[in-house]
């Protein structure tokens, strides 16, 4: 019985069901167009929609969507649109700490490496990323080349709280000493030869010189006090090629870099006149006009209108007139549904035997008069013999019992009708 219910609202709505078809001038094509709006109300990109390049030095990104599906009069057509959308520098160091969580150095880009570690002093060491200097604090100065390894850097404070730097590194004669620092060994006798040739070199840093933090792994709150500054434009590039979502401002929308107008059909037909003479010919051509209609709330919605253009060309294939008219898009409405006779059948179920089974009889009973008074009672006690008479109490029950009858039936009769008495 629940399946026919719920058959009568389908069979309603089958019968009455009209497709209304929708007329719409500005479209959104989020789901096409390679920007979308996260939890935040952000805007970032979304890869692999379209092809998404960084343009200006990282501070806008040029969003190409080929082949993007436009629906005109003519059923979908394909355009293909550019457009070029602001970067949120100011959030560039959010998406770039994202990026850094999610890779290992070893799984991103040598120049997001680089500049990562330009910019924020997060570099790569052992495929994990770290921050603080590589450098170790020593008690003593170095007293030989064997003392520092190249490439290293040692602090050491004499007791006056002056702080000396020294280093190992290529030969002066093959590389410039670094302003500021001085020659104190010379670790090869060949120093002519850039490749064995190599040097320590020491820079007084002055008194009370802070000693720098030693290198460590990264955390989160290393990362978020480095957002400001990664949010550099540079990093645009590295975001995006590195599958990284680039965050969009949108306080002035996306713009497509130039109006469109694709020709989407034409038409020819012949031209006669009232006594059927061939006159000439009819051209209608049918374009599409695609402008910007993005907004701050919504950065993902173009203007399309379908142009028609009717020339009128004589015998001799001269113009002689021509009219232009614009429209919203109105799709071509779907073909009504067929007229069809729906027939439902209730009850249509064949009856069916019922078994029948006796039940035995199970239960037994003593008779306590079949209505009749008991007799009297008697009772002996000291005295002698008392007698009860049982008369006066069936007298009393016979003449209470219609009493009792109508109070079962009104009794029945709430609980029967659900009614309730407070």
């Amino acid at each position: 019985m629940d399946h026919v219910k719920l058959l009568i609202p389908i069979t309603l709505l089958l019968l009455f069901y009209r497709p209304v078809p929708v007329h719409a001038e500005i479209i959104d094509i989020s789901q096409h167009s390679g920007i979308i709006r996260d939890s935040a109300g952000n805007y970032k990109t979304i890869n692999g929609r379209g092809s998404i390049t960084s343009i200006n030095t990282g501070t806008q990104l040029q969003i190409r969507n080929p082949s993007l599906p436009v629906p005109t009069t003519k059923g979908n057509q394909f355009v293909d649109i550019s457009r070029t959308a602001n970067v949120d520098i100011a959030r560039v160091g959010i998406a770039t700490a994202s990026m850094i969580r999610r890779l290992t150095p070893l799984a991103m880009t040598i120049g997001a490496v680089s500049l990562i570690c330009e910019l924020a002093a997060i570099c790569e060491q052992a495929d994990e990323w770290w921050t603080g200097e590589n450098s170790d604090i020593v008690t003593a100065p170095p007293g030989n080349c064997s003392s520092i390894a190249f490439g290293e850097i040692q602090y050491w404070t004499n007791t006056f709280n002056r702080t000396f730097q020294y280093k190992r590194v290529v030969h002066s004669s093959c590389e410039a000493t670094p302003a500021g620092f001085g020659v104190i060994f010379a670790c090869s006798q060949s120093a002519s030869s850039c490749i064995n040739g190599e040097q320590v070199i020491q820079k007084d840093m002055g008194i009370g010189y802070p000693l720098p933090e030693q290198a460590r792994p990264i955390t989160d709150a290393d990362l978020e006090a480095a957002e400001t500054a990664l949010s550099d434009p540079q990093m645009t590039d590295h975001l995006l090629e590195n599958a990284e979502p680039v965050p969009v401002d949108v306080s002035t929308p996306p713009a497509l870099d130039a109006p469109i107008n694709q020709p989407i059909g034409s038409e020819t037909i012949t031209t006669k006149d009232a006594q059927g003479n061939t006159t000439g010919t009819q051209v209608t051509e049918t374009s599409l006009d695609i402008t910007d209609a993005a907004t701050t709330e919504n950065p993902n919605q173009i203007d399309v209108k379908e142009k028609k253009t009717v020339t009128t060309y004589d015998l001799n294939n001269n113009p002689t007139g021509s009219t232009t008219t614009e429209s919203e898009i109105r799709p071509p409405a779907p073909p009504d549904p067929p007229d069809i006779d729906y027939e439902i059948d209730f009850d249509d179920v064949n009856d069916k035997d019922l078994e029948e089974y006796e039940f035995p009889d199970i239960f037994s009973y003593e008779s306590w008069g079949e209505g009749s008074c008991p007799a009297d009672r008697s009772v002996s006690y000291g005295y002698g013999n008392l007698n009860l008479s049982m008369q006066p109490a069936c007298d009393f029950a016979t003449g209470v019992r219609p009493i009792i009858l109508v109070i079962a039936g009104l009794s029945a009769m709430f609980i029967i009708s659900g009614i309730k008495i407070e």
